[in-house]
């Protein structure tokens, strides 16, 4: 821990208003955000949730460079766990580490596969994926690209 962020604890632990706000004025100054952030939220878990990755800048997706500048960032800064990995901490009431991480997929499409999954494994990050299982071996959209789908032809 930083000295920046020991004293920063001593002074909330003392409370004494007029100097804590001069202090974190400068701490915001002199600190990189970041830092400020990851320690008041040190204690609590960042679920990050993403629908897709592509390769197409003007697409409802993250842009893939965009995605592994992330995922490298994250693997650097957090302990990514799983969902069961969490869920064993809730029920045995194990410590949650600081800056733990989930990293979360919602509706399971196929650039999920081709584009999220060898970047997952070139970090060794494990990732969740919600299937929307009413479309499986189905020639159908999800409502969302369906709008998408037709906006883009007009």
């Amino acid at each position: 821990m930083t000295n920046y962020l020991k004293m920063l604890k001593k002074i909330l632990k003392n409370n004494i208003g007029m100097k804590l706000t001069r202090f974190l004025l400068i701490l915001t100054i002199k600190t990189p955000l970041i830092y400020i952030v990851r320690f008041y939220r040190r204690k609590k878990i960042l679920i990050l949730l993403y629908h897709g990755v592509s390769k197409n800048t003007d697409s409802k997706h993250i842009f893939i460079e965009s995605f592994e500048k992330q995922m490298s960032y994250i693997k650097k800064n957090y302990t990514v766990i799983s969902l069961e990995e969490f869920y064993d901490i809730l029920e045995n009431k194990k410590p949650l580490k600081n800056t733990t991480a989930i990293i979360t997929f919602d509706d399971g499409y196929y650039n999920n596969y081709l584009y999220v999954l060898p970047i997952l494994k070139k970090y060794d990050l494990p990732g969740n994926i919600f299937l929307s299982t009413k479309y499986i071996n189905i020639k159908s959209f999800i409502w969302l690209d369906e709008i998408e789908f037709i906006v883009n032809k007009i």
